[in-house]
């Protein structure tokens, strides 16, 4: 499935993820950003992955900090194999689909906060989140 959203539209894109959400019939689900090319078999490998319901997003190691007070900063490292973050890549975000269903999208934000609230939502429900190895992506 696929939907255009214009930029100045009133929503933000969080609602639309849900209403799609809500209605996906597949086993599988990835919300991924414009710009992202993957590597060869991702498919393969995202699904033999996450047979054992964990969320694949993002392909980093992340590092979070505070240091400005109004936004999350966040620091990168490449990494080699699925490496265990517990935070969502709003860029990349591949899982069965249930474990979508079981969680509330954050419909109600239009851009800022869709990964921090995600990553709550997956970790208070027992969910792990997993970024795939940095060259997938």
């Amino acid at each position: 499935m696929y939907n255009h959203i214009f930029w100045d539209w009133i929503h933000g894109p969080c609602l639309y993820k849900n209403d799609i959400i809500k209605n996906i019939q597949t086993e599988y689900t990835m919300i991924l950003s414009d710009n992202i090319l993957l590597s060869k078999n991702w498919d393969d490998l995202f699904i033999e992955f996450s047979k054992d319901n964990k969320i694949i997003s993002g392909n980093h190691q992340i590092k979070l900090d505070n240091e400005n007070i109004f936004y999350i900063n966040k620091k990168y490292t490449d990494i080699f194999e699925f490496t265990l973050t517990n935070y969502i890549d709003k860029n990349m975000i591949f899982g069965k689909t249930e474990l979508f269903k079981n969680i509330t999208y954050p419909y109600y934000l239009k851009y800022n906060g869709e990964e921090e609230v995600l990553s709550l939502e997956f970790f208070t429900n027992g969910i792990d989140i997993y970024a795939c190895p940095t060259d997938t992506y």
